[in-house]
């Protein structure tokens, strides 16, 4: 799939602009309705973008990046969905429940004669995206 995507966009850069043109509008044209990102936006500023854009297809339990990974990128939701997962263990900052949870640890590690517990992530879905709409613009942009 990669390397018809690379082969189309050197077709692409080839084209005379006016050609070039209409043939976004004609592949892409679904994409800058559906998308909530390119609405009202020029025609120029879509088909500047549009040469950016590479498609990624996931499978329902597929990650598209983990918590911490550094931002690379703004995403677009052509089609289903894409639930945003959070640890919860990460942003507990209350410190009577932070020196609970250590003491609690230290007994589990002593019941284990003294290997550390693992704990357990505690994940949470927080938001969902859907068709139309496209996420990581505040990481890119921040």
């Amino acid at each position: 799939m990669q390397q018809k995507y690379q082969d189309s966009e050197k077709l692409l850069s080839e084209l005379p602009i006016n050609l070039r043109d209409q043939v976004i509008a004609k592949t892409h044209g679904e994409v800058f309705k559906k998308i909530k990102f390119f609405w009202g936006r020029s025609k120029e500023f879509n088909n500047a973008i549009v040469h950016e854009l590479k498609p990624i297809n996931l499978g329902a339990t597929e990650l598209l990046y983990q918590q911490g990974d550094p931002p690379e990128g703004i995403y677009f939701i052509h089609a289903g969905k894409i639930k945003l997962w959070v640890d919860t263990n990460d942003f507990v900052k209350d410190e009577e429940l932070l020196r609970a949870i250590h003491e609690k640890e230290m007994r589990r590690k002593q019941e284990n004669n003294g290997e550390d517990a693992v704990q357990k992530p505690s994940l949470k879905a927080v938001i969902q995206y859907t068709e139309g709409g496209y996420f990581g613009d505040s990481d890119i942009f921040a």
